[in-house]
């Protein structure tokens, strides 16, 4: 089944993906510190060891989203100076001004670290916790162009997967030999290198294997219960070069398997979803901000824990709740910053638009929620 884009004024399993996603990460940035820096292996931290693996996936997901999207059949006609004209600023605008306000807000947050040591970190796109997805996302969207000509070249499905398994299987490889011998990193130009097998497997998943929903299971269980005894594997017998890198890496076979897994029922399952259902409902408001949430979130946890010195949750009933909240705030944040002209444009979501396209009266946003259908 090839789905075919052009047949859709709008397609929901993307706003989906993007919903589902984002609250995903939130959790695995609401857990990991007490992931890593637990001393006791108990109940609870086999609960958030199994619930930040359940979460992984999402941020591989975004990307092969992206490719899916940005891939397509239909738009290989689409002109590089069209395409470049429009998404990289919507993306470098973002990149230049969180950049700029995580670079000096880490000082902040960590006293002690050295201004060299910050524009290393802003060399290699590690300023902040998730910053580096947007130079990962923009070396991919310069580089789409020349990629729809390849794939424009290939003549079969074939042809096609064996190109994705060399890639994965290249990246695999050089980010582990980058982490167990620490010679060099990845610096900013080259971000997107790791995630270039996402990308085409995102595309490769809805127009050519959207039906291999037998495969999905497989790489789901297996990436599921790899994920989750690698990580408990890596706690027992961590040395400093090991710990956290295989089982949270995205470039890893655990987490590539659970990723392409997950996305791949996702997008099977919700292929026939009808557009006018609660959950879509819902996900059409929410995903327009996904990309802000995304910006804002680590900058909300951060105050939280430094300025109001809130804990870290340590149990996974904790840890959703807390996931929860700060969606909330992240929401609310962005909602704000998306009313204001000029200042909208840093994270890509006018409120305003929101409101209107799905004909929300600010004012009756409780009724809209719990009574209201979309026209």
């Amino acid at each position: 089944m090839v789905i075919e884009m052009k047949e859709y004024k709008y397609w929901p399993t993307g706003d989906i993906i993007r919903v589902v996603a984002t609250f995903a990460v939130l959790f695995i940035h609401v857990t990991q510190y007490s992931i890593r820096n637990s001393t006791s292996l108990d109940i609870a931290w086999w609960s958030l060891n199994i619930g930040q693996s359940l979460s992984i996936w999402a941020v591989p997901a975004f990307i092969m989203l992206s490719g899916a999207l940005l891939l397509s059949p239909q738009s290989f006609d689409e002109t590089p100076i069209v395409f470049y004209k429009k998404r990289l600023l919507k993306i470098g605008i973002p990149l230049l001004f969180w950049g700029i306000l995580y670079f000096f807000l880490e000082k902040r947050w960590n006293p002690d670290i050295s201004f060299e040591h910050l524009i290393n970190d802003a060399w290699i796109g590690a300023i902040s916790w998730h910053l580096y997805f947007l130079f990962a996302i923009l070396g991919l969207y310069i580089i789409t162009p020349w990629l729809r000509l390849i794939i424009n070249q290939m003549e079969t499905k074939q042809a096609e997967l064996i190109w994705i398994i060399m890639i994965f299987g290249v990246t695999t490889c050089v980010d582990s030999y980058i982490h167990i011998f620490g010679l060099w990193k990845w610096h900013i130009t080259f971000r997107w290198v790791s995630y270039l097998g996402y990308y085409l497997m995102g595309r490769y998943i809805v127009y050519l294997a959207i039906d291999d929903v037998a495969l999905f299971k497989i790489f789901t269980v297996l990436g599921l219960f790899s994920n989750i005894i690698g990580r408990y594997l890596e706690m027992v017998f961590k040395d400093g070069n090991i710990a956290y890198y295989y089982n949270n890496m995205y470039s890893s076979t655990t987490v590539i398997l659970l990723s392409i897994g997950i996305l791949g029922l996702i997008i099977f399952f919700t292929k026939e979803i009808n557009e006018n259902s609660k959950i879509v409902k819902y996900c059409r408001l929410l995903a327009p901000s996904t990309f802000g949430i995304y910006l804002v979130h680590v900058l909300i946890i951060q105050e939280l824990h430094y300025s109001f010195h809130i804990q870290y949750p340590q149990n996974i009933f904790m840890a959703l709740l807390y996931s929860l909240i700060l969606l909330g705030l992240s929401l609310l944040l962005v909602y704000l910053m998306g009313f204001i002209p000029w200042i909208r444009s840093v994270v890509s979501c006018n409120t305003q638009k929101i409101l209107e396209d799905n004909q929300i009266n600010i004012f009756s946003l409780k009724k809209y929620l719990f009574y209201k259908e979309i026209a």
